[in-house]
């Protein structure tokens, strides 16, 4: 860590306070391995969809062609 040395403030490229600049002459990289987290179903999956209100109907729009929509509540 560096600090400015007119203000005492932690460098980090530039200090906020006062016009000191820090010169950077190597690169400066740091690599951090992300970890992905598990995506979880939005609508709780297919066990969601199994007990819901069904009624007849003909819905002949694309891109649902379809004998029975699903209500499911909110």
């Amino acid at each position: 860590m560096h600090f400015c040395p007119c203000c005492g403030n932690i460098l980090l490229v530039e200090p906020d306070t006062c016009p000191y600049l820090f010169q950077i002459h190597d690169k400066v990289e740091k690599k951090v391995p992300l970890q992905r987290k598990q995506v979880d179903d939005v609508l709780g999956g297919d066990e969601a969809w199994e007990n819901v209100d069904q009624t007849e109907s003909t819905w002949s729009q694309a891109p649902c062609y379809t004998e029975m929509p699903r209500l499911m509540p909110s």
